[in-house]
């Protein structure tokens, strides 16, 4: 609109609707924490997203590493396969935290994987519109700590729906996380509030019906 001179009133955005069964609220799968050799009671923060460069993987690294460092016990579930792997690799062994990483590749059902996650963390700091990930991780009823990056905070309200922290910063995202990881009760509070939302307005639900208002306009 401002750039290319569109006219709004011929511009609709409408977000990729959410399957609400599929991404429902679950238990954790003791086969699959098996699977990644994670402990059943272990804290598990995670990330859902192709191996790129501006996912942020290395600065999710930076802030885990943070975290380990002020005696945190819990371990990063990395779920996604892409071109950036041997770089993640690479920084996994000069931080030290091998025994605290876990690399799970491509997944083809990924609902499960978020399951294992008591946090949903996403450090993109480029190139974002509003993530699949993030809203299937809210739709799961997981807590989510984001950046302040593209369509991020049209779904993350800062202390409602999640936590935003700008992007590129790992102490902000250390101590978001850390905050998380402390407090149980929040954690359960911004799942709620993150299923609610995706309930009300990223359903495939809203999306089938704002796609039938835009045909009515169009008549």
């Amino acid at each position: 609109i401002e750039r290319l001179g569109v006219p709004a009133r011929r511009i609709f955005s409408i977000p990729t609707g959410v399957e609400l069964t599929e991404f429902a609220p679950q238990e954790k799968s003791r086969e699959l924490l098996a699977q990644v050799k994670i402990p059943a009671d272990a804290f598990i923060f995670g990330s859902v997203a192709v191996l790129r460069s501006w996912k942020g993987h290395l600065d999710l690294l930076e802030a885990f590493h943070e975290l380990l460092k002020e005696g945190a016990r819990a371990f990063l579930l990395l779920v996604g396969e892409g071109p950036y792997r041997v770089v993640i690799e690479e920084k996994i062994a000069q931080l030290g935290i091998q025994h605290r990483v876990r690399l799970a590749g491509f997944r083809e059902q990924v609902a499960p994987w978020f399951a294992l996650m008591d946090v949903k963390v996403l450090a993109s700091y480029a190139n974002e519109g509003v993530p699949q990930s993030l809203l299937q991780a809210l739709a799961m009823a997981r807590p989510v700590v984001g950046t302040n990056v593209g369509g991020i905070p049209e779904v993350i309200v800062d202390e409602e729906t999640g936590l935003l922290v700008p992007p590129r910063e790992t102490r902000a995202l250390a101590q978001a996380m850390g905050r998380l990881m402390g407090d149980p009760d929040y954690r359960r509070e911004l799942g709620r509030r993150g299923r609610e939302l995706v309930v009300e307005k990223f359903s495939m639900e809203q999306m089938a019906a704002e796609i039938e208002a835009v045909y009515k306009v169009l008549r």
